[in-house]
């Protein structure tokens, strides 16, 4: 790990202000993790630590920018990859290792099967049961934990089911329709779920991305589209349109969003709450004309809405934070309050 481009670590920004939380060495295992491809999991724990996983290697980024390289996640890499990670109340992470949903205590390096077997497997595009036991439950091949409510119930994403998981029984919250030579699968990375229970996701494998494919899932398994504005100041063109590449809950009744223009000229993080949207985060620096060399010479506090440097691509949240990681050598943090 290298000090932001070795001119010493940047002050703490204020709000409406980003900065870098660290800039990585691509030769460290740290770094390649953070810059290597779209990760497969994102989350900030209670205590302030973020882990980014990229298959098969684990990234734990402390509240004040220490990476170190978590290499117990190795171990579950073959067929699958893992998917997905999830910070339980009792500083362990949860992640999908193809049929099973795993809890890993990330400091002694245990694990344990939550929920599932690889010995048991239902077809993709085979309909899920309303209920199942943790020990018998049937998942897919590729199963994805999103996140954990405020009541402790483990949301998990299983094909075309989302399921809830709590006291050792799943409960199917929603199935999205089978739709024949189409894939209908939730299976995609960046979801997010609220401490109510409230499930945002980015939409199915078949549908084009957009902010407007967007649904919240209520845990009485209705689902809904956001309330969006013809416009958002700050933001270029309609937000409808916008791709999402990763969403994370606010701490209460609405969504952190990263997405980006397909026109290539727009690098946003909104927050959505009910029907109102505002730009939290702006970057034009995107694809070839970002940055080369350290990755963004940022040394000091900036603008948010003016961020010199591509965005990175995740986004989570805890206790008033943003931390912004993969698929760059660094990571940005954004003062967002509480929410």
């Amino acid at each position: 790990m290298s000090g932001c481009g070795g001119k010493g670590k940047p002050a703490a920004p204020k709000a409406g202000q980003a900065a870098l939380l660290g800039s990585y060495d691509g030769k460290t295992t740290v770094g390649q993790v953070l810059a290597a491809g779209h990760p497969n999991g994102a989350v900030t724990d209670s205590a302030g630590n973020t882990y980014v996983v990229n298959s098969p290697s684990l990234a734990e980024l402390s509240a004040t920018g220490k990476g170190t390289a978590v290499p117990s996640l190795a171990s579950y890499y073959g067929a699958t990859q893992p998917e997905g990670i999830v910070a339980m109340p009792d500083g362990s992470v949860l992640f999908g290792n193809g049929a099973e949903v795993v809890r890993l205590d990330p400091e002694t390096g245990e694990s344990s099967v939550l929920a599932g077997s690889s010995d048991r497997v239902r077809a993709y595009g085979a309909s899920a049961p309303a209920t199942a036991t943790a020990d018998d439950v049937r998942f897919t091949k590729a199963v994805i934990p999103v996140g954990v409510t405020s009541a402790g119930a483990v949301v998990i994403a299983d094909d075309r089911a989302v399921w809830s998981l709590a006291s050792g029984r799943l409960t199917r919250v929603g199935q999205q329709p089978a739709v024949p030579g189409k894939d209908t699968s939730f299976l995609e990375n960046g979801n997010a779920v609220a401490p109510d229970g409230t499930t945002y996701l980015r939409g199915t494998r078949s549908s084009p991305a957009s902010l407007a494919t967007v649904r919240a899932l209520s845990p009485q398994g209705v689902a809904t589209t956001l309330t969006l504005p013809a416009s958002i100041p700050g933001v270029s063109g309609r937000p409808a349109d916008l791709t999402p590449t990763w969403l994370a809950p606010d701490g209460g009744d609405g969504v952190y969003v990263h997405a980006v223009s397909d026109k290539g000229n727009g690098d946003y993080v909104l927050h959505l709450h009910g029907s109102t949207a505002t730009l939290v985060a702006s970057a034009t620096p995107t694809g070839d004309n970002a940055p080369k060399g350290e990755g963004c010479d940022v040394h000091s506090p900036v603008d948010a809405e003016h961020f010199p440097c591509a965005l990175p691509s995740t986004v989570s949240y805890h206790a008033g934070q943003l931390v912004l990681a993969g698929e760059e050598s660094y990571v940005v943090k954004l003062p967002v309050g509480q929410g």
